[in-house]
């Protein structure tokens, strides 16, 4: 089975505004215990200081 990762990412537009945007991450996975490491390290070391990951999942994907 492969698994992707999805994720809900809101940034700050402004001092006052933020927005929400759904990120599909292309890499797949081969187990569901990988995708959901991949989403934490995502969220502590790829983000901007102005990111945050409200949401997160592996999802399991039919193809390749």
């Amino acid at each position: 089975m492969t698994y992707k990762a999805i994720a809900l990412i809101c940034f700050m537009v402004s001092a006052t505004d933020h927005e929400c945007k759904t990120r599909f991450y292309p890499q797949t996975f081969d187990s569901f215990e990988e995708c959901k490491v991949q989403l934490i390290h995502w969220r502590l070391y790829e983000l901007s200081r102005t990111e945050n990951m409200v949401l997160g999942d592996c999802v399991l994907s039919h193809s390749k």
